[in-house]
């Protein structure tokens, strides 16, 4: 019979030649004592006396990077938003006004896209949009033949749109995450399926609100925000992980926060994506609560980032042993 750790071997070596699908054997190592967590850059954008933050995953393209942070004028019919420039994505941001909808918006194949939700008797569904200048933004289609939910995030992974959402109505008490793909963003999106839920060692006020995921080198890791309703509401970030990036979600570092919340903080929602070696996260946090507001305290965002590498030292056993066997050949 062979032993744990040729097994583990034999998987690894599976994944390194592109043989997918692998299933975990459902052990979880003691989380490591030296992982890395993500470094703090600042805060890249900060109202006065109002929230203001980056809703959406910033894009970076021809040198610049591109965000959306949410206007106070704005409404269902009349959408209002700041759209941001800077060199850097840390300062000397240049506000345009735009009407882009309030959900999330991706630069993708020369062309600005986005997606949202709006209600309509009482459900929730799927507004694509469209931009050619990422200022003056139009509905490009309606779905109004699946029920989908709130607060979702997307990225096309090779043609495929992979899309993550907070089913409504859920499927249980708590909330959960989703999801969903299409090869058109526009149309033709599957019916939701909950492929993430609270179990039995999440607290029973802790929900799932949202998640943000990336697509690397070895597998797919998600930014899950853990939403406490015990008052005054706060909200964290959990690291997790899948292989294909819909099922077998891995709870990664024992559930432990991906990033401490900053001393007085309540509340903090996160957004990603990858540029080169590095994965970089915009928050948006503050020391006000979901539930409950604090007099004088605002939402803002900042920005964390994550060597590729640090990240992967997060998965569980099996790809550990891959990645040490990449790092050998380098």
């Amino acid at each position: 019979m062979r032993t744990r750790t040729e097994v583990e071997q034999d998987r690894a070596l599976d994944q390194l030649f592109g043989h997918l699908g692998i299933q975990e054997n459902g052990i979880d190592p003691p989380p490591p004592s030296d992982l890395v967590q993500p470094t703090h850059e600042g805060i890249i954008i900060m109202g006065s006396g109002k929230d203001k933050f980056i809703y959406s995953r910033p894009e970076f393209h021809n040198g610049t990077w591109f965000a959306y942070a949410n206007h106070p004028n704005s409404t269902i019919g009349n959408p209002l938003a700041y759209q941001l420039e800077s060199v850097n994505g840390l300062s000397n941001w240049e506000e345009k006004l735009s009407n882009a909808p309030y959900g999330s918006l991706i630069y993708d194949n020369g062309q600005w896209k986005g997606l949202a939700h709006q209600w309509y008797n009482n459900y929730c569904y799927t507004y694509s949009y469209g931009s050619e200048n990422s200022l003056l933004w139009g509905t490009q289609a309606v779905d109004r033949n699946n029920k989908t939910g709130e607060d979702r995030t997307w990225l096309n992974d090779n043609g495929l749109y992979r899309c993550y959402i907070r089913p409504f109505p859920p499927k249980i008490a708590r909330r959960s995450i989703g999801y969903m793909e299409s090869r058109d963003h526009r149309v033709g999106w599957s019916n939701v399926i909950e492929v993430l839920v609270p179990d039995s060692q999440d607290k029973p006020t802790e929900h799932f609100y949202m998640m943000s995921v990336i697509k690397t080198n070895f597998g797919y890791f998600g930014l899950l925000t853990i939403y406490d309703t015990v008052q005054p509401g706060t909200t964290y970030l959990q690291l997790v992980y899948s292989q294909n990036g819909v099922t077998n979600w891995h709870r990664c570092n024992d559930r432990k926060p991906f990033i401490n919340l900053k001393p007085g903080y309540l509340q903090m929602y996160g957004n990603w994506n990858v540029i080169g070696d590095t994965a970089y996260i915009h928050t948006i946090e503050g020391k006000t609560g979901h539930d409950v507001y604090m007099p004088n305290e605002y939402l803002h965002s900042s920005r964390y980032k994550i060597k590729l590498t640090d990240l992967y030292a997060y998965k569980p056993e099996a790809d550990s042993l891959l990645i040490e066997r990449l790092k050998a050949n380098l």
